[in-house]
């Protein structure tokens, strides 16, 4: 049985009173463990699909109309009542300012570790984290006062603490550096062996080649290929993001 599974989708925005479509017909199934890239230009809606995945589209967004089948683990995404945190979906957006919930760095991994109510645990697990992503000095820092990277590093790592069964990344390493970005290229290849399905909406395709199991290109709010990542080529590339000269490599 997929882990996610979406069938038919169709999106539209309520704009002055009309519902205008901008997701056409968009299928796909994932199983335990796979990872996939979502791509396509800017504005052709990769995000409106991750938000829809997860069901802020639309339970929250309710200017948006959602026709078709998204499940996850057999989960109906669009019934009423439906929660991201109880089916262990996490969607990490391009902001990651927008999803801190406490006041400081240590509050923020105390909020992410509170299902942990073994306290011997709790605190090595907090121990490692803190090594892990390299803010020791920083753990009473206003989460406000961190640079961007390690802001999205911090957002990066305790995304994971809660062990969801699919999480979803937009734009994962836009703010991180070269240290950062193999830190999460590990991270994320060892949550892809533990089962964990993910999804990530990127432009850098030749980044993820080999974390990456298929991927899902989109134009215009349609599937312009759907394929294992060993079948994208880069001619098929050039054709998505409409670059004419052969000579530029993308992957």
């Amino acid at each position: 049985m997929p882990v996610v599974q979406l069938s038919n989708l169709f999106v539209h925005v309520n704009s002055s009173g009309c519902h205008t479509p901008i997701i056409h017909d968009v299928s796909f199934t994932l199983e335990t463990g796979e990872v996939l890239l979502l791509i396509g230009a800017n504005g052709a809606g990769k995000s409106t699909i991750m938000y829809s995945i997860c069901g802020v589209i639309p339970h929250a967004l309710e200017t948006y109309k959602v026709e078709g089948k998204i499940s996850i683990q057999n989960k109906d995404v669009l019934a009423k009542g439906f929660s991201p945190s109880n089916e262990q979906i996490c969607f990490i957006t391009q902001n990651p300012e927008s999803q801190f919930l406490g006041l400081n760095v240590s509050q923020e991994i105390d909020l992410c570790l509170s299902h942990i109510t073994d306290l011997e645990m709790f605190v090595e697990i907090k121990k490692n984290l803190i090594k892990e992503i390299g803010l020791e000095k920083h753990m009473l820092y206003p989460t406000t006062e961190l640079s961007m990277g390690q802001k999205q590093k911090l957002v990066l790592s305790t995304a994971f603490l809660k062990q969801p069964k699919v999480v979803l990344l937009d734009e994962p390493t836009s703010f991180l550096d070269e240290s950062m970005i193999k830190w999460l290229l590990q991270k994320l290849q060892t949550e892809k062996e533990k089962g964990v399905v993910i999804i990530i909406s990127t432009h850098n395709v030749a980044l993820f080649n080999e974390l990456a199991t298929k991927v899902l290109a989109i134009k215009k709010g349609r599937i312009f290929f759907n394929n294992d990542i060993s079948e994208i080529t880069n001619d098929k590339l050039l054709e998505l993001y409409e670059i004419e000269d052969k000579t530029v490599t993308i992957v």
